[in-house]
């Protein structure tokens, strides 16, 4: 044997009467044969007592094989998981490349809507809306199937009123039912069904796929949700059923499977991945439930689940507030909000939401800008990135939370495309009470003024001295007029003597960010137009907008 030189194991033994081989069971070690090759062996050698004095019995075998099949599977399983750690951080990178132009084209067009369009006009942009979101589906859908296969989904249970999120679902998908020719309908038919203890939000995506495929596949028909609880017992059970085309028997047993499509020709009038029903699968093996069909083709299909959901007696019904009109605690300005985001576009359309929402916005274009707006004027709310340059969102939150400043305490929400738990644990680690994914809207906007802020009748912050008191506010307000007037005396001096229009535009980003957050927003905005019109503006146009800005600023101190 290599390892043992010129002795052999039971002379070794036999000389020591150390057992460190023999009667020990099988041993594996490396043998070297005639051609000085060295290979593994399973060893094996028991002693007994005889009369003519104790003997060995030993066995050996080549275990060449079996080794370098081990080793093969432990380098495939090294590989996957390399791969899978190569593709979650892919999905990481194309989540976050995707949905940031995402925002900013979704939220234009929902921008857009609101303006004055012609009927041409009007079409092109509800074309351009739909397309956008069948692209964020299909974005959202991928993910969805990579985090529940990584075990990244977790339950999130609450208690719900099991027809409202129904109806809720029914209301989403009345537009796609109507465009089909279908009837849409609801039938509980438990009265206890109504009080449920469970994760509303995935129950809801499971529904609105299933009742989403049936109306796919259904045309000029019917498409109706029964929904009881079994009797005695926590389990409640949905059924989706439509009068369509029906599901063919040897395709029912694929058809949870990820990219199975029921037409797969090049002329097929149902368009899809054919990733829903693999996701609603994953998520209902999550909430601990089951699923199952029945169809026959040309007569229709029943999708069933079943889900343990305890029963609730009872459900605190949230406030209800306008939605047309918004809340008057918010429509005329109550609340001041910073926005920390490097991407111009984002900022565009973040600000011009809020302030639809009635919001006072101010912005900062990187993290290090955010920290340092948040250490001077207090807020009722920050929306904060995540991805910046010179410091990210991350450690902004970090130093605003462990920081001396006025918004310590202040809710901080991240605006993100980054979707994986993984992220957003992070964030919330972080210090970040919230996380909105891009792309942004109104309604998910809306939802976080009423969460962190109506609810919580905060003061009313856009007035510094209803937070700093009269005479701090006032010695806060003097710096800032000494500061922006001596700003506007240099910024004149700078355009009378040609200076670069870089540094034109970062003094006066710079003085406008102080006028955001003392509350000046005449004043922010004349500085944000020459801050915006540095390089294309000629001196003449730049000094009407200075003298502009100085009598602006000589009112907000008066």
């Amino acid at each position: 044997m290599r390892e043992l030189g010129s002795m052999t194991i039971c002379g070794r033994y036999a000389a020591t009467r150390d057992k460190r081989v023999v009667d020990q069971g099988l041993v594996q070690l490396e043998a070297m044969n005639k051609d000085e090759n060295v290979f593994p062996v399973e060893l094996s050698i028991s002693s007994a007592d005889s009369g003519g004095g104790e003997i060995f019995v030993s066995y050996i075998r080549d275990i060449s094989t079996r080794v370098a099949d081990q080793t093969e599977l432990v380098e495939a399983r090294d590989k996957a998981l390399a791969g899978e750690k190569a593709k979650a951080n892919f999905l990481a990178v194309m989540s976050h490349e995707m949905r940031t132009p995402l925002n900013g084209l979704l939220g234009s067009l929902q921008l857009m809507v609101g303006t004055e369009l012609n009927g041409k006009q009007a079409k092109f942009v509800d074309v351009m809306r739909t397309s956008g979101q069948m692209l964020l589906e299909q974005v959202n859908n991928v993910l969805d199937i990579s985090r529940a296969d990584a075990g990244k989904v977790e339950k999130f249970e609450q208690p719900f009123e099991m027809s409202k999120l129904v109806d809720e679902v029914v209301t989403s998908l009345k537009p796609m039912a109507l465009e089909r020719g279908n009837a849409l309908s609801v039938n509980l038919t438990a009265v206890d069904v109504d009080g449920a203890m469970g994760d509303k939000a995935r129950l809801s995506q499971i529904l609105v796929n299933l009742v989403g495929n049936a109306l796919k596949f259904t045309e000029n028909g019917s498409v109706e949700i029964e929904a009881e609880r079994h009797t005695g017992s926590d389990l409640v059970e949905f059924r989706v059923i439509d009068n369509g085309i029906g599901i063919p028997n040897e395709r029912q047993q694929t058809i949870f499977e990820d990219f199975v499509t029921l037409d797969t020709s090049f002329t097929r009038k149902v368009e899809g991945t054919g990733l829903g029903l693999g996701i609603v699968r994953r998520l209902v093996t999550i909430l601990g439930g089951e699923i199952g069909l029945e169809s026959e083709t040309g007569m229709g299909s029943v999708f069933w689940v079943r889900i343990p959901m305890a029963r609730v007696q009872s459900v605190k019904k949230p406030e209800q507030v306008d939605t047309e009109t918004g809340n008057d605690e918010y429509v005329h300005g109550k609340y001041s909000v910073l926005i920390v985001e490097d991407n111009e576009i984002n900022r565009l359309i973040a600000r011009e939401m809020l302030q639809g929402l009635g919001c006072v916005v101010a912005e900062a274009i990187d993290g290090q800008a955010g920290v340092e707006c948040a250490s001077v004027q207090p807020y009722d709310l920050i929306f904060c990135d995540i991805s910046m340059p010179r410091m990210d969102g991350i450690e902004a939150t970090q130093q605003i939370r462990h920081g001396m400043g006025p918004n310590a305490k202040t809710p901080i929400i991240a605006l993100t495309a980054h979707a994986l738990p993984a992220d957003i644990a992070k964030f919330r680690a972080a210090g970040m009470n919230e996380v909105i994914v891009k792309p942004l809207t109104i309604e998910s906007l809306q939802n976080v003024l009423e969460a962190h802020l109506i609810a919580h009748n905060p003061i009313e912050s856009s007035s510094l001295a209803s937070v700093l008191g009269n005479e701090k506010a006032k010695e806060v307000l003097l710096q800032a007029g000494d500061e922006i007037g001596s700003g506007l005396d240099q910024l004149q001096m700078m355009v009378v003597d040609g200076a670069a229009s870089k540094k034109i535009r970062e003094l006066a980003h710079k003085l406008s960010g102080v006028a955001a957050v003392v509350g000046w927003s005449s004043v922010h905005q004349s500085l944000s137009d020459i801050e915006n019109g540095a390089f294309d503006l000629s001196a003449s146009e730049l000094e009407n907008l200075i003298k502009k800005t100085r009598m602006l600023a000589k009112v907000s101190t008066t």
